[in-house]
């Protein structure tokens, strides 16, 4: 399940923010969909957010996902765009609840290991942070569950109201920020996909569950 590849040339720099006295944080940086989850998150919360549509009678709700579905599958329009209109969709028809209680459906796809390596790098001193390219309205309650002590993830309103998903150098760019703010070091990356290749040759470990070819 884990395959843990050698370290890699590349170094984060020690953030020089830091006071001679204060010592170095060692960071475990997990991705979600295909690593911490047995499966594609956002996949399911569209699927559960359209018969949750159905069952409260939102069928213009229901429509308004139906069309970005079809849109994404004829390709007409990127991933990202999909994302950002269900997601709006979403934020005038779902409470905090409602988000909470979508987390909750996906403890069944939750790989015990992988939580067991984040917990264990915890106990030991270490932070742990969940950077995902999944929304943050169910990502937070979902690192909450698992005990991750903190979240990146991609967000609605973010640089001036542009949706950018939190993946590949976006996402290596809010890990080092989070880094450079808390007096940390990204120490070990835990992920499944090739889109995390930046972030990967920032760390001095990386663990890859059940990788893609790819990704190989």
């Amino acid at each position: 399940l884990l395959q843990v590849s050698q370290p890699h040339a590349y170094k984060i720099p020690v953030v020089d923010r830091l006071q001679e006295n204060e010592t170095v944080r060692d960071l475990l940086v997990v991705d979600l969909a295909g690593t911490l989850l047995r499966t594609n998150s956002f996949s399911r919360f569209v699927v559960w957010f359209a018969m949750r549509s159905i069952r409260r009678g939102r069928w213009r709700d229901f429509y308004g996902i139906a069309s970005q579905v079809v849109s994404r599958k004829m390709r007409c329009q990127p991933h990202a765009e999909t994302k950002r209109h269900i997601m709006e969709l979403s934020s005038d028809s779902l409470s905090e609840a409602d988000f909470v209680a979508f987390a909750h459906t996906l403890r069944r796809w939750i790989r015990v290991k992988v939580t067991d390596l984040i917990r264990s790098h915890m106990a030991r001193g270490g932070g742990g942070l969940m950077a995902t390219a999944a929304p943050a309205e169910y990502a937070a309650p979902l690192a909450a569950i698992t005990g991750i002590e903190s979240l990146i993830a991609s967000e609605r309103s973010v640089c001036g109201g542009e949706y950018r998903e939190c993946k590949g150098e976006e996402k290596l760019r809010r890990v080092r920020g989070f880094c450079a703010a808390r007096g940390m070091r990204i120490a070990a990356v835990v992920t499944d996909h090739y889109d995390d290749l930046p972030l990967m040759k920032c760390s001095d470990r990386v663990v890859l569950v059940s990788p893609s070819r790819k990704t190989l």
